[in-house]
C-alpha cells in the first residue's frame, strides 16, 4: 500500500507548535477572507495588519520546529484497542420492555398490547442504532490499525536505513509544509552514511512582498513598491530562517550525521548559500532569543550578500 493512498497525518504531539507571528497572520488572513467591513477604515486596518503579520511571519520561521521523532518508540507501540459491541441503548430499551408494568388505566382501556409492542418496537430500533453505531466505531479503529500499523513499518525501515522511507516520513509528517505555503520549494536527497543534501528554493517574488501597506494620516490606505533595500534585508532575513528552519525540521525527524544545504532563488538560478550542517552545531543555538542572520552566521555559511545588490553567486559546498 503506497503512503498516498492512506488518509494519514502525523501524530499531533510531533508537529511543529504554531508560534504567535503565524497564528497572527493566519487570523487576519481569515477575517480579510471571511468578514464584511463596511467601513473603508477597518478595510484598510485589515489590510495594513496583515501586511505586518506577514512580514513577522517570514523573519521567524527559524523559531518553530517539531518534536524530535523517536521511531524506536514507535516501532515499540501498542496497536490500537479494538472496540466493543456496544449496547447502550438496547440496554435502555430492554429495561423498559422487561420492567413495563400494565397501569390499571391501560388494563381497563385495552392498551397493554399495543404499549408492549411500542416497546418492542423501540428495542428493536435501539439495537439497530447500536449495531450502525458499532459500525462506525470499528471503521473508525480499522482507520487506526491501519495508520499505527503503516507508522511502525516505516518506523521499522527508518531505524534499518531504507532511504525511500525516508522520503515516505516526509510525506506523512510534513516538515517544511510552512515554507511551501509561502512560496518556497524543498527537494532533499537522502544519501548513503546518514547524510542529506537539501535544495532550497526561496523563491522570493512569491514570498516577499512586492508593495508596502501603511495608513495615511486622511485614514486612506497607502500602497507603495518596496524600497530595494528593504525587500534585500526582507530576501536575506527569510533565507537565513528558512534555512535554519530545513536544518532544525530535519534532524528533529532523522537521526541523521550531516547534511548539505544548497539555497536558490529559483530553480533555474545559482547558488545564493551553502552550508554543511550537523546536528550538534544547532543545539548550540539559542534561536528564539538571536535574529536569523545571526543565528545563521554560527554555522559559518557560504554566502555573498549585499544590503544594496542583494545575493551574489556561490560555489556550492559538497558532502565528504
Amino acid at each position: 500500500m503506497g503512503w498516498s493512498s492512506i488518509t494519514y497525518s502525523a501524530p499531533v504531539h510531533l508537529l511543529a507548535p504554531e508560534r504567535e507571528a503565524l497564528l497572527r497572520y493566519r487570523f487576519l488572513d481569515r477575517q480579510s477572507k471571511s468578514q464584511k467591513l463596511t467601513a473603508g477604515l477597518n478595510r484598510n486596518i485589515l489590510e495594513v495588519e496583515k501586511y505586518h503579520a506577514k512580514i513577522k511571519q517570514i523573519c521567524s520561521v527559524h523559531q518553530d520546529c517539531s518534536q524530535v521523532t523517536d521511531w524506536t518508540k514507535l516501532v515499540n507501540s501498542c496497536a490500537p484497542q479494538a472496540p466493543k459491541p456496544t449496547t447502550a441503548q438496547q440496554t435502555i430499551a430492554r429495561f423498559k420492555l422487561e420492567s413495563y408494568k400494565p397501569s390499571l388505566a391501560d388494563s381497563i382501556f385495552g392498551l397493554v398490547n399495543s404499549k408492549q409492542a411500542l416497546l418492542k418496537q423501540e428495542l428493536d430500533e435501539a439495537i439497530q442504532k447500536d449495531k450502525e453505531k458499532y459500525q462506525r466505531i470499528k471503521l473508525d479503529y480499522a482507520q487506526k490499525y491501519d495508520q499505527w500499523l503503516a507508522l511502525k513499518i516505516l518506523a521499522k525501515n527508518i531505524l534499518s536505513g531504507h532511504i525511500s522511507s525516508f522520503n515516505a516520513a516526509l510525506y506523512v509528517f510534513k516538515p517544511f509544509e510552512e515554507l511551501k505555503e509561502l512560496g518556497s520549494r524543498i527537494l532533499v536527497n537522502f544519501i548513503k552514511n546518514n547524510r542529506a543534501h537539501i535544495n532550497f528554493l526561496a523563491n522570493n517574488n512569491l514570498v516577499i512582498p512586492s508593495h508596502t501597506k501603511s495608513i495615511s494620516c486622511e485614514e486612506k490606505l497607502i500602497i507603495n513598491p518596496i524600497p530595494s533595500a528593504y525587500y534585500f534585508e526582507l530576501c536575506h532575513i527569510y533565507l537565513a530562517a528558512a534555512v535554519l528552519r530545513i536544518a532544525r525540521e530535519i534532524f528533529a525527524l532523522f537521526s541523521l550525521e550531516k547534511i548539505l544545504i544548497t539555497g536558490r532563488e529559483h530553480a533555474t538560478a545559482p547558488p545564493i548559500i551553502s552550508l554543511i550542517v550537523s546536528k550538534l552545531s544547532l543545539e548550540k543555538i539559542r534561536f528564539d532569543s538571536i535574529s536569523a542572520p545571526e543565528a545563521l552566521g554560527y554555522l559559518e555559511p557560504r554566502i555573498n550578500f549585499s544590503s544594496t545588490e542583494g545575493f551574489l553567486p556561490v560555489e556550492s559546498l559538497f558532502l565528504t
